[in-house]
């Protein structure tokens, strides 16, 4: 399926346009609007080559720079673990992940980002004056109240244009075709039933803590994520992205890089840094089992070590064991997630997809 790029992004008054000749501005009302030349961020993607038509003004400020399948179960909320020590699955700072051919973007990002939202400010003025005029004039003050969402409105506009940074993608024939077979196996993702990021694991060595967990060989902390085609906060831009939510980080698979975000600050991982991989996962699936997972088996709720139920308690009862797919991004600047999905046949071609964009490294 081909790409489905936006000709024309708005941001505050302004308005970019790309078209052949490159990417152009112009501000005003509807009926009164002056061009003023380029601004933002035009790309020009192709294999081999990523070039950059920065901002005719630079962003002020700058970002700091810091230096055979066992079987899992989720981790209980009474904690029946036992003491087992989980190892966490997390990255590390977003600003140890350098992308050096995007430090002028992220620098531009990064600092519009931490920009302070004047939208809050002005909602907070305005319904501070509605108040007041309450208090002091009565009934005839509440008019006044207004004045909260005007100062959010035009706090809105203001902040569009101030702590937003445009990029304008303009990708070559054989990029845009390998982009392509990453979004459209990132929508094969989407459509999985469930999902989950997969904060936390551990191995489980003693029988009676397995008898606890259903047999489990391992006990996992995962939480249920939706992924979808979105960007950065910060960001405008004429192509939407995949996006996966991995706890309180956020990964967007752009065409150039791979970028995160968390709480505000941003950081780029090229694909020629980042390792993906794909596995399966067998899961003893105590919740509401998707309908687009295989069940590859079923164990008891305390079973013995020969696999038979426990005679000895009366609410033994099987559970379903699902087999799904994992996948785990790893890079040298700190990224380490992971995620798994009810579709196992949908995990492998994503993986192969964004493998695939080594090649434009």
């Amino acid at each position: 399926m081909p790409l489905k790029f936006r000709q024309t992004v708005s941001a505050g008054p302004f308005r970019f346009n790309v078209s052949g000749s490159g990417a152009g501005i112009s501000v005003g009302i509807k009926g009164l609007r002056v061009g003023l030349g380029p601004r933002g961020h035009y790309v020009r993607a192709g294999l081999g080559s990523v070039r950059y038509q920065a901002s005719v003004r630079p962003a002020e400020g700058s970002a700091s720079v810091g230096t055979g399948l066992p079987q899992y179960s989720n981790r209980p909320a009474e904690d029946a673990s036992g003491g087992i020590q989980m190892t966490d699955i997390d990255s590390g700072s977003v600003l140890e992940m350098r992308d050096e051919s995007l430090a002028d973007l992220l620098q531009e990002v990064n600092a519009k980002a931490q920009k302070p939202k004047l939208s809050l400010l002005l909602t907070f003025l305005g319904g501070g004056l509605g108040i007041v005029a309450i208090a002091s004039i009565g009934v005839g003050g509440l008019p006044f109240l207004f004045c909260g969402l005007i100062g959010w409105l035009l706090g809105h506009w203001i902040d569009e244009q101030s702590r937003t940074a445009v990029v304008f993608y303009d990708l070559e024939a054989q990029l845009s075709s390998k982009y392509s077979v990453v979004v459209d196996a990132f929508d094969r993702l989407t459509c999985c039933e469930r999902a989950w990021h997969v904060s936390a694991s551990g191995a489980i060595n003693d029988h009676t803590i397995r008898k606890r967990n259903a047999g489990a060989s391992h006990l996992i902390e995962r939480s249920e994520i939706r992924p979808q085609h979105t960007l950065p906060s910060v960001i405008k831009s004429n192509l939407d992205v995949p996006c996966l939510e991995v706890g309180k980080q956020k990964i967007f698979f752009m065409p150039d890089t791979v970028l995160v975000e968390d709480a505000g600050q941003f950081g780029a991982v090229a694909y020629a840094d980042l390792q993906t991989e794909a596995w399966g996962s067998n899961f003893i699936e105590e919740g509401k089992v998707p309908t687009d997972a295989e069940i590859v088996g079923y164990t008891w709720k305390y079973p013995n070590k020969n696999g038979g139920p426990d005679r000895r308690f009366n609410d033994n009862y099987e559970i379903p064991i699902c087999h799904y797919g994992a996948v785990g991004f790893k890079s040298i600047g700190g990224l380490n997630e992971q995620v798994e999905f009810s579709n196992f046949d949908a995990v492998r071609p994503f993986v192969d997809a964004v493998n695939g964009m080594k090649e434009t490294a």
